[in-house]
């Protein structure tokens, strides 16, 4: 029986946000199309961020090493790895290398998908130029080529106008890459469970629906299982209950938000008991927005209705 033992140089630390960002766009993707979500590992996410480093730093990507123009996948001679000029097929085994190369752990191959701006790149860019590539897009969702192949391990690293993705067919031996803890950002004041709610916009129309934007700005998750909220109306300058949706019957079909994983939207149709317009009156509103199982009190947000 062989054993290999997780090496304490292949620990990272945890994603940044826009690496979180990536990894979950990744796999909401892939879930879309029927797959599982995949580990975010150490080992691989050394590889993505060693790269993102060498492409940012030393761009081997415009470079020729005398043999034609070189890719993405191209690495330079600065690093403790072999430089590379990527220019298709015939240098997979390079890529393929690269995790035995740089981790102390990851002893499988290591596949890439990787993406340019030529501003600062973002998650939604990289996502964009994948998914209208057959090729990356066939590599993420496990097709072509890569039809049969199970991915058990991801590294993600983006960073100035770089993103790349690593994926694995072997289980990473070091790891899930660490979460972020709410005491990582001391100065990040919480309440009410990080969780932020603000109006889509701050002014709407008779009639319009009104949309709220509930957010985790911070590690970890929120159960918002029993969540309600209450629509108050501002009359002589002081607020009192306008409508109030019934907490037996409203709820959110997923009741956890986590940190990272995007946003909640609450709609509200301006609807109201006696009203046969189905209109609120002009004036100034606040949504005040109760998650019994999240935090205590209300967080609120107001707007108004034109």
């Amino acid at each position: 029986m062989i054993m290999v033992v997780a090496q304490a140089s292949d620990q990272q630390s945890p994603l940044t946000d826009k690496e979180r960002q990536l990894a979950d766009q990744i796999n909401q993707y892939r879930q879309e199309n029927g797959l599982s979500a995949l580990p975010i590992t150490n080992s691989l996410t050394k590889v993505a961020r060693a790269h993102i480093g060498d492409l940012n730093l030393y761009h081997p990507d415009t470079e020729t090493y005398g043999t034609g123009s070189c890719n993405r996948h191209s690495w330079s001679s600065h690093g403790a790895w072999t430089a590379v000029c990527y220019t298709g097929s015939a240098q997979s085994s390079q890529m393929w290398n690269k995790p035995r190369e740089i981790t102390e752990s990851y002893d499988g191959n290591g596949y890439e998908i990787a993406s340019w701006n030529s501003r600062e790149i973002t998650p939604s860019a990289a996502m964009d130029e994948w998914k209208g590539s057959s090729d990356h897009s066939d590599t993420i969702l496990q097709k072509g080529i890569f039809t049969g192949t199970i991915w058990q391990a991801m590294g993600v690293g983006i960073d100035g106008n770089y993103a790349v993705v690593w994926f694995g067919e072997d289980a990473d031996p070091a790891g899930l890459v660490p979460t972020q803890r709410a005491t990582d950002y001391p100065d990040v004041k919480c309440a009410f469970a990080c969780l932020t709610l603000s109006p889509k916009k701050p002014e709407y129309a008779q009639g319009e629906t009104v949309q709220f934007v509930l957010k985790k700005v911070a590690p970890g998750s929120a159960n918002l299982e029993g969540a309600y909220y209450e629509i108050e109306k501002k009359n002589n300058g002081e607020w009192s209950l306008y409508n109030s949706v019934d907490p037996e019957h409203w709820h959110f079909n997923t009741p956890v938000i986590e940190y990272g994983s995007g946003t909640k939207i609450i709609n509200w149709d301006q609807s109201h008991a006696g009203d046969p317009y189905n209109r609120a009156p002009i004036g100034s509103y606040r949504m005040k927005f109760y998650a019994p199982n999240a935090f205590e009190g209300f967080i609120a947000a107001e707007f108004t209705i034109a």
